[in-house]
This record gives structure tokens, sequence and C-alpha cells, in this order.
């Protein structure tokens, strides 16, 4: 089966913070040692306290698939990415360990395999991580592409049967993260992320809070919301072209939308991100906004015609969102 995202980023928003991240003292972005593009997750200078950065799932599974890379700076700390059974106040977690330079499983904190690819510091690997929590469950790892972990057996150290989050965790070592995925149906490969750059208007009906082309009211890399568009109505669209895309060397598998959205009232106003190509209009399911400023995003595995991405749909669509109000 094809894996299917949850959650995907390569950062290139310009920010960490998206819908369903919980932070306890929470990474930066980073712009100083990015594995692909502009932006990465960092945990830098060393010594500078243990980081956690936890993604909440939207809804929880017992079998979740998912892919990070990771550049520990040639630092051999303890390095842990926790996937927590339904909740982290349980106290149950299934967990991978980056131990000198190599990755270790654990069930809580009992390890239960240890991995024999070797990993290289100062310079990012790639691992991609499969997990079925059960009493006959299952952990596996790639590492660098080369599968490495493959245990059979009890993952389910309490009464709990799903994964509800996951979370990456650090003890004071220098440490940068880029390009992370994690979803259901199948590994997902070595993946990195591009920035697409809004360059023109393809629909306006939202209101612009100056008198600009809408496209450069909402293009700023972090976003800035002292510029914006905005809308008091129901069923507004705004689309907004892109810079080109080359598929040289690259199979596109998703297009992400991002947004920086607010509601102003405490209503039940929602969005919808959406794509659009020719006479085709693809849109998410409905989406909560909150009264403060949250970045969101959501992933397009198709076209807006439900066909794969190529070099030729990507260029031919248009990105942004609709209200519900």
């Amino acid at each position: 089966m094809a894996f299917t995202p949850i959650f995907e980023t390569g950062f290139e928003m310009g920010s960490v913070y998206c819908q369903d991240t919980i932070y306890t003292n929470g990474y930066p972005i980073d712009t100083t040692n990015p594995r692909t593009g502009t932006y990465c997750m960092a945990h830098s200078p060393a010594g500078s306290g243990n980081y956690i950065a936890r993604w909440k799932l939207p809804s929880a599974t017992d079998d979740l698939y998912g892919g990070i890379w990771v550049d520990h700076r040639g630092v051999l700390g303890r390095h842990m990415m926790k996937y927590y059974l339904n909740t982290a106040a349980s106290g149950n977690y299934i967990m991978l360990v980056l131990e000198g330079n190599h990755w270790n499983a654990y069930v809580n904190a009992t390890p239960v395999a240890y991995g024999n690819e070797f990993v290289h510091s100062s310079s990012y690997h790639n691992l991609q991580f499969h997990i079925i929590i059960g009493d006959s469950g299952t952990i596996e790892t790639i590492v660098d592409g080369v599968p490495d972990i493959v245990y059979n057996g009890d993952t389910k150290p309490g009464t709990e049967t799903q994964i509800g989050s996951w979370a990456v965790e650090n003890d004071s070592i220098a440490i940068f993260y880029d390009d992370i995925c994690f979803g259901t149906g199948g590994w997902p490969g070595g993946r990195k992320y591009e920035k697409l750059t809004l360059n023109a208007d393809h629909l306006a009906e939202w209101t612009p809070s100056a008198a600009a082309d809408h496209y450069t009211l909402v293009d700023e890399v972090p976003y800035n919301d002292t510029d914006n568009v905005s809308t008091l109505l129901t069923a507004q669209t705004d689309l907004y072209g892109h810079s080109g895309w080359s598929s040289t060397g690259k199979v596109p598998t998703s297009m992400v939308v991002w947004l920086a959205i607010q509601k102003i009232e405490s209503d039940t106003s929602q969005i919808l991100f959406t794509i659009h190509e020719g006479a085709t209009t693809l849109q998410s399911p409905a989406t909560d906004i909150n009264t403060s400023t949250q970045v969101q995003g959501y992933s397009f595995t198709t076209a807006a015609d439900a066909s794969a991405w190529d070099d030729t749909h990507i260029d031919a669509t248009f990105v942004g969102m609709e209200s519900i109000i």
C-alpha cells in the first residue's frame, strides 16, 4: 500500500508551529543547517536544556509509519523519538533512541531491539519507522534506505491499544531535524519538501487589508499578519498562482497548502484548504480555526482532478482557501 500522510513538513513555511502541536520547552526554527530549503527544526547549542516537540495525531491509530532526517552534529548524546500510547499522561510509550551511532527500540524504558546500521555524525541521515501496537506488535526501522530493526512482540505495555501522539526529545545535545512525516499505509521513503512562492492572484474574493494584489499580502515567510486578507462572508474563495516546479531527479507525492489563520469571533467559523486546476476544485475537510493566529497545513495527495501529481499538474494548480462562516 502507498503511504498516506497524516502530517508532513519541511518547515519551509518558516515555522515549527502547526495544528495540534504541543510544546514543552519547544524547539526553535533554524536557518543554519537545513537539509533542504531554508528552514529546519533545531536544538542548538548543546547544553540548552531538554527539548520536546510533540505532534498529536488527529485520530489515534494502532499502525503508524513515518520518516525524519536527523543530524546530531557529532555529539553522541541520547536522542529519543517517543510514540505515546493514547495520551502522554498515561505514561506508556514506544521509543526509538539514537544511542551512539545506532537506533535502538524500547517499549517504555525496556530495550527490545538494537539496530545495526551505523549513522554518521555531522551530516543528515534518514530514519523511517513502522510501529504496530499490540500483544503481538511490531517495531521496524529503515536507516538510510537499509532495513534495520525488525521486532515482533509485545508493544502494549499497558491497556492502551493506539498511538495518540509522536514526539522528538533529547537531553541537551545539539541536533537538527528536517523533512518529517508520519502517516499510514506504507513506508514514506526519504522525502524532502520544497517551497513554492506565491506570485499571482487567480481568484480574489476576500477583502485585502491594503490596496494591493492579494498574494502580496499573504506571501511572507515566516508569516506576518500585519497585512492580510479577511472575509465576513461564507463561501468566499481566494486562490493564488505560484512559482514553477522542476521534477528533475524527483517524484512528487503531495502538495501541502499552509495557511496562517485566525478568526476574530469565538464562533464556529471554519476554513477549507483548496486547490484548483482547470475546471476542477479539490478541498480539505472543514478545518477549525482558533482566535489566535495558527499555522496549519493540509496535504493533497492527488491533483485536483484526482490524478497523480506530476510537473504539469503542480505548475497548473492554484492554491488557497474558502471560508465557512
